[in-house]
């Protein structure tokens, strides 16, 4: 019996193709990778057809499915190569690492897995040749060495003495993963006549080293143990870049695919995508800007000693040659050229929950694209497909937190159409199996879990809010639910700004429906009812309240106003009505509140300009009251000054209203004027000074006028006067 050890660097293209051809003069009887042991019974899917890298096994845990763990695989990692020798050799393989029941099991298990080195150890192994990092020094030495004669054996030499050197940079848990991995190999070494041990290279002189057995056994003694489920999901190339699981962190997943596929390249083949990515890009490339950068990246290459153009020396002379010196070359084009976009796939006879099962089976039967590329899709909601798809969505969204759905944009409400992007993400598994306890379907796990939460909402707001969500996921039962718990808890709402806050959330609600076509006949009488409340008593909660308070109304006032116009219902409009013209008539209403429900009034054409005009010299004429006064002021003009552009009477009542308050008034209450000014639009605003230039010039004109001589402008006048608007609007005066 005879155990060799094969340390390899997770993803690396180079090891992968060094270590088959190890196995292929090797020919061993029995395989231990490292790896969770719970993922053993899905080793056979590899040979399926339907499994295509890059994949992820996932394992996690039943009942606490967010403590999880991925090992992702590209088609060029060592393991992945590994698992394919041993099917295509007939050769038995298991995962040799410490079983995640353990690792998964408690916090206890794993909160002590920092070494103690800041450093990463193989930067002390570069310090010593002269590579910037370990990454480099790695690549060089291992991956693009042609010659595999003895390069394992190298490698452990080089790691042993690095750990004998360094003892403290290895973490508790490397010890209790080292030491599983001593146990199952000797347990293996029983009945093989040439065990192969490939793991990451780190571990190797650990492996070798002569532990007694106890010493082991000891070091395992008492840890906590969980239920394991295991299962594997596409990955992404993009994915691959995070530091997660084997902790990938494979910055440029496209170059290492093309090391391997084309390791015969002289750099021809890979500048070639990258000028077509430039090109796409509308750069102007040339066949000689390519053989210039072949030519310097070779060059620099040699000078810094390597027997091959790595990476860097591609991209630096990429940067010099067409980016004439800058490197955001590289940043336009990089995902393109050294990320990709590819995504794997599994074998639909993968072990799955029935939830996830079900989600994945309606997405393939809706023609529904599930890529790492982020595509945007336009549904129109006439055609009985893309509604389904649109519900399907929508359902998907309210379990997954739309991690795989992003809405465009809510212009879409009111029309026929909706526009999404949808990207697939690994970590949706994750949320659907938290989710899987609801139900073994979409639409049930969703009515469930929805139902389960509605007593976290306290509020009209965030349940209207809810149900605005709910209903285009078409789940009658659900709606009705949430229809119920708004009509239980409006029954004794007190708060105003509550009720106010859900107005727009029902109102598009409706209007989404009857694009749907949805019976929304309970919502309606749902709406009816809070407006009819709001219209008999929601004025005394506008009475006798504080400055933050009338903010707070006012913006859901206006905001509750314009969704209620949008619907267009005349009973809604009628009772919205009834509640903004008790607000002019009534006694001890905010200021705020009161000019905002006249400019209501006037802008819906309730009342007309001349009774508006009397309102307002009313307001502004109150003795000695100006705080009231700009209150007043700044409701009924709140972001909007169009009405000051188009009816002078009022631009006259309120700039003789400034022009005669007192100098310390003016100042007192400046930083009010100025949040009303400035909160029109920066249109409005220019053409409100422009408008007071052409005012201060034709009054300060009539006053200089002189026989026999044409008129003249008071500049002193007219400054004073632009000097004022340009503290209200908060620009610079001249």
């Amino acid at each position: 019996m005879t155990i060799y050890y094969y340390g390899i660097r997770h993803h690396g293209p180079g090891s992968a193709r060094h270590l088959i051809a190890a196995l292929n003069v090797l020919q061993p009887d029995r395989i231990l990778l490292e790896g969770p042991p719970e993922a053993d019974a899905l080793l056979p899917l590899v040979a399926d057809a339907g499994m295509q890298p890059p994949v992820a096994l996932l394992a996690y845990r039943p009942d606490a499915p967010q403590r999880a763990v991925y090992y992702p695989f590209a088609a060029w990692s060592p393991e992945w190569q590994t698992m394919q020798y041993a099917i295509a050799h007939h050769v038995p393989l298991t995962f040799c690492d410490l079983p995640l029941a353990y690792t998964l099991a408690d916090d206890e298990n794993d909160n002590d897995d920092t070494p103690a080195t800041a450093r990463h150890p193989f930067d002390y192994l570069a310090d010593i040749a002269g590579y910037r990092d370990g990454e480099e020094w790695w690549e060089a030495t291992v991956e693009q060495r042609g010659d595999g004669e003895d390069l394992f054996a190298a490698v452990t030499e080089a790691i042993a003495a690095l750990r004998d050197a360094l003892p403290e940079a290895a973490s508790a848990s490397d010890h209790k993963r080292e030491a599983w991995m001593r146990k199952t190999i000797r347990a293996a070494a029983k009945d093989s006549e040439r065990l192969a041990v490939i793991c990451g290279a780190w571990h190797i002189p650990a492996l070798q080293s002569a532990v007694a057995v106890k010493d082991d056994n000891a070091l395992l003694k008492g840890l906590a143990k969980s239920k394991v489920d295991s299962t594997w999901i596409p990955w992404t190339n993009s994915r691959l870049t995070y530091q997660s699981g084997y902790g990938a962190g494979v910055q440029a997943p496209n170059w290492y695919a093309h090391l391997w596929q084309h390791p015969d390249d002289d750099g021809v083949r890979w500048l070639s995508q990258a000028a077509k990515h430039l090109r796409d890009k509308h750069y102007d490339i040339s066949a000689a800007h390519l053989i210039e950068t072949l030519r310097l990246a070779r060059t620099t290459a040699a000078l810094r000693g390597q027997t091959r153009v790595a990476l860097a020396d591609y991209t630096d002379a990429l940067a010099s040659t067409i980016g004439m010196g800058d490197s955001a070359i590289i940043d336009r084009i990089q995902h393109e050229w050294l990320i990709g976009d590819t995504i794997g796939s599994v074998p639909e006879n993968t072990p799955q929950l029935p939830l996830i099962a079900d989600i994945d089976k309606q997405r393939k039967q809706l023609r529904l694209p599930q890529t790492a590329e982020s595509r945007e899709i336009i549904l129109d909601l006439r055609k009985p497909l893309d509604l389904a798809r649109s519900q399907y969505i929508h359902r998907l969204n309210l379990l997954d937190g739309g991690l795989w759905a992003t809405p465009l944009a809510r212009s879409g409400k009111g029309t026929y159409k909706e526009a999404w992007r949808l990207e697939y993400q690994p970590e949706q598994h994750i949320r659907l199996t938290e989710k899987a306890v609801y139900g073994n379907t979409l639409e049930s796990a969703v009515t469930t879990y929805i139902t389960s939460t509605l007593h976290q909402d306290q509020s009209l707001a965030a349940l209207a809010e809810r149900l605005e969500h709910v209903l285009p996921a078409e789940l009658p039962d659900l709606v009705a639910a949430l229809a119920a718990a708004i009509a239980a808890l409006s029954v004794d709402n007190r708060d105003l700004a509550d009720t106010l806050a859900a107005l727009p959330h029902l109102a598009e609600t409706l209007r989404y429906g009857n694009v749907r076509q949805t019976d929304t006949a309970a919502l309606a009488h749902l709406l009816d009812t809070l407006l009819a409340r709001l219209a008999a008593g929601g004025v005394q909660g506008c009475m006798n309240i504080d400055n933050d308070s009338a903010q707070t109304l006012c913006r859901l006032t206006r905001s509750a106003g314009a969704a209620l116009a949008a619907l267009n219902d005349a009973g809604a409009s009628r009772y919205w009505h009834d509640y903004i013209h008790a607000q002019t008539t009534s006694q001890h209403i905010h200021p705020l509140l009161a000019g905002n429900a006249w400019r209501d009034h006037y802008d819906r054409q309730q009342t007309d300009a001349e009774t508006v005009a009397t309102e307002l010299h009313r307001q502004l004429s109150r003795g000695g009251n100006y705080a009231d006064a700009a209150q007043w002021l700044e409701g009924f003009l709140y972001q909007s000054g169009t009405v000051l552009l188009v009816h002078d009477t009022l631009w006259h009542i309120i700039n003789d209203w400034l022009r005669d308050l007192p100098e310390e008034r003016f100042t007192e209450l400046l930083p009010l004027l100025r949040r009303t000014f400035t909160a029109f639009e920066a249109g409005e605003r220019r053409q409100l000074g422009d408008k007071a230039r052409m005012q201060a010039g034709q009054n300060s004109g009539s006053r200089t006028m002189t026989m026999g001589t044409t008129g003249t402008i008071n500049e002193e006048a007219a400054q004073a006067a632009m000097q004022t608007v340009a503290r209200l609007l908060g620009l610079k005066a001249g």
